[in-house]
Order: structure tokens, then C-alpha cells, then sequence
């Protein structure tokens, strides 16, 4: 059975992405009471969150800290 084939119609959010952002973002907005959505195409945790945290860990750097 296909897992979006239970879920409801509408969420007040939609995640594209089951990596480690779009499931700490799910999870926090969860936390807040929020109505989430996580779509994700293979398994969660998996494949590109290693390499788009790496544009992330640039926020808020020092420019001589930056490789």
C-alpha cells in the first residue's frame, strides 16, 4: 500500500524531502502543533541532506573560517 494513500488531503505544511532538514523542520513544526507533510521519494534519511547541510553550515560564518 502506498503510504500517501492514508494520509488526509491537506496539511497546513508540506515538506518536500525526508532528509535530516525536512525532518527536523517536520518534527519542530510537530512539536508546535503544526499539521506536517513529509514527502519523500525513496526512504527517509537517506541520500542528499549530507549535501545540502554543507550549504547550511556555511550560514553565519566567518568569511576566513569558510574552506
Amino acid at each position: 500500500m502506498n503510504a500517501i494513500a492514508g494520509a488526509r488531503n491537506k496539511a497546513s505544511v508540506i515538506i518536500i524531502g525526508g532528509g535530516i532538514q525536512g525532518c527536523s523542520t517536520a518534527y519542530q513544526l510537530a512539536k508546535r502543533g503544526v499539521d506536517v507533510l513529509v514527502l519523500e521519494k525513496d526512504r527517509v534519511a537517506r541520500h542528499a541532506s549530507g549535501v545540502n547541510a554543507g550549504g547550511v553550515r556555511l550560514l553565519g560564518r566567518d568569511i576566513a573560517e569558510v574552506p
